[in-house]
């Protein structure tokens, strides 16, 4: 009788969830749970009945419980490897998603988000592998092909993201988002005429496809005010029916319109709207990168030993990382060491910062406990063998690979214990220029929450100075400075010093760097097909009456 009573009641429960009636299906499913605590499916409809009515927190319960009765239905490691997605929770929804993918291997959808979690992580070789598992099942997807290129462009992979994209065209002429990134890779191979052809193809077929506007004004170089596309931006970004994401994208547009109008405080008013946005967004905490830099200071310091034993690292190769802060010319420098004909350059590498971001447990540690060892061997052996691994996923012959993420001077310790071999190139810039450089632009890593207030802009640069002083203390001789100024006035003379500090002998092609054809996944994609240039570290001084709060963060009052 009691069996009975249950499956009725579970029954009108399905019966409710199925007409999207859930505070009655949960009701229900509650009433069953009186009757049977242990029944995994009514534990998973639970779960699916109150993460759809937002409680999220119960949902994740009830996902859980159903596996602790029943480990082997795809369907509950499924929707549990979703919510965690969905809560930010994506380390751990990797682990449950490949899980779901092992008991049903044929569902698509929960590729696709192991996949996109993967990318999100920084995990490009992995999401590569998904991807294409992905494109094989359902070849006849645009969708897939672009997201496959976005993988092979984010490895540097870029003939084959071009051929992805276009394959993804050739199956939807009028898949806009296509066309956006086959815009992009066209933009980081310095082909302007072309990128901006592909840019304005995907405004054409999604007219409010607010990035295609920002990036067509990177590959414009300089807006004319008859620019028929300022107007469309103008209606768009004051649009009601434009949601802030958009808006926020319009406004850094607009303000680079303006700019290159000389309306400087037109271009600060878009600039500020698109900053304030972008910041509300993020709901990014300072607090959280002071106690980030505090901790690595103190993880580090001179009482507190590395390793239980000194780490030689075979040398399968040379790591050179250029480090510095945003907009401080590292693709500069990358360009004229990736000119020579011993050295890969990389670009921005995301795998130390994964690496790292693993061990951050042991950086964030206490004090009174300087006796013991942060990281051991194993630690260090990690990182030499996972950062070498995600190196081999570029394309390359070279001994010698340039690595030009610029967050990686929060890592200079870890890198130079993994590879005591490698080489440091500091990059330094006026600061101001530097934080001008950085608050004018708009960058999709959520990483750089700091750039969007010009207080906690002055403050961030303040705590990167501070860190890169320990380094030099703690590894005297083991980084090269380099001056961004000094390069640009005396560009032969400083170029011969970095050479030599990197072991490498002097080839007149590193001063004609502008000439190369690599590809270049920054804002300064079109910069570095120029030659050496002065002027860039004035700019700052057309905005100078807005920037009182940043110059006098920065001591410049």
């Amino acid at each position: 009788m009691i069996a009975h009573n249950f499956e009725k009641i579970v029954q009108t429960g399905l019966s409710h969830l199925q007409t999207n009636s859930l505070a009655s299906a949960e009701k229900s499913f509650r009433e069953a749970l009186r009757l049977n605590k242990r029944h995994p499916h009514l534990l998973h409809l639970l779960g699916v009945t109150c993460w759809r009515q937002g409680n999220r927190l119960e949902g994740l319960k009830f996902f859980r419980s159903a596996i602790k009765y029943d480990s082997k239905i795809g369907m509950f490691h499924r929707d549990l490897g979703l919510a965690l997605v969905e809560s930010g929770k994506t380390g751990e929804a990797i682990s449950v998603l490949k899980k779901a993918l092992s008991l049903s291997p044929n569902e698509v959808e929960t590729r696709r988000k192991l996949a996109t979690s993967l990318a999100q992580l920084g995990r490009i070789d992995e999401a590569v592998a998904e991807f294409k598992t992905i494109t094989q099942d359902e070849p006849g997807s645009a969708a897939n092909h672009a997201n496959l290129g976005e993988m092979h462009s984010r490895l540097g992979q870029i003939e084959s993201a071009i051929s992805c994209f276009k394959k993804a065209i050739a199956l939807d002429p009028n898949y806009a988002f296509a066309w956006l990134n086959l815009g992009n890779v066209e933009l980081y191979l310095g082909r302007k005429e072309e990128a901006i052809e592909s840019f304005d193809r995907a405004i054409e077929l999604k007219p409010d496809l607010a990035l295609a506007y920002v990036n067509r004004g990177t590959a414009l170089g300089q807006y004319q005010s008859d620019d028929p596309k300022i107007k469309s931006m103008e209606d768009l970004q004051a649009s009601f029916a434009t949601n802030d994401h958009d808006r926020k994208l319009y406004s850094f547009a607009l303000s680079k319109v303006y700019e290159d109008l000389s309306d400087y405080d037109k271009s600060f008013h878009f600039l500020e709207t698109g900053n304030r946005i972008r910041k509300e967004e993020l709901k990014y905490s300072l607090d959280d990168d002071i106690q980030l830099i505090n901790s690595i200071k103190e993880c580090f310091d001179n009482d507190r030993p590395l390793t239980d034993n000194s780490f030689g690292a075979p040398r399968d190769l040379m790591p050179i990382f250029i480090v510095g802060m945003l907009r401080s010319g590292t693709s500069l420098v990358e360009q004229i060491l990736a000119a020579h004909s011993t050295v890969f350059g990389a670009g921005e590498v995301e795998a130390m910062t994964n690496i790292a971001s693993d061990l951050l447990p042991k950086i964030f540690v206490k004090k009174g406990k300087a006796s013991k060892p942060i990281f051991n061997k194993e630690d260090i052996t990690r990182v030499h063998n996972d950062y070498l691994a995600a190196l081999h996923n570029f394309e390359f012959t070279e001994q010698i690979v340039t690595d030009k993420m610029p967050y990686n001077f929060l890592w200079i310790g870890l890198i130079l214990a993994a590879f005591p071999e490698a080489k440091i190139v500091h990059l330094n810039r006026d600061p101001r220029a530097t934080c001008w450089s950085i608050y004018k632009h708009y960058f999709a890593n959520k990483q750089v929450g700091y750039a969007y207030d010009l207080d906690e802009l002055a403050t961030y640069y303040r705590l990167y100075q501070e860190l890169m002083s320990f380094w030099r203390k703690k590894f005297p001789g083991r980084i090269h400075e380099l001056n961004y100024e000094a390069l640009t006035v005396e560009p032969k003379a400083e170029s011969k010093k970095l050479l030599s500090y990197c072991g490498l002998d002097w080839e007149d092609r590193c001063l004609d760097f502008h000439k190369d054809k690599r590809a270049v996944r920054t804002l300064s994609a079109l910069q570095v097909r120029r030659e050496i240039y002065q002027g860039s570290s004035d700019e700052w001084r057309k905005f100078e009456a807005h920037l009182t709060p940043l110059l006098q963060g920065l001591s410049y009052d």
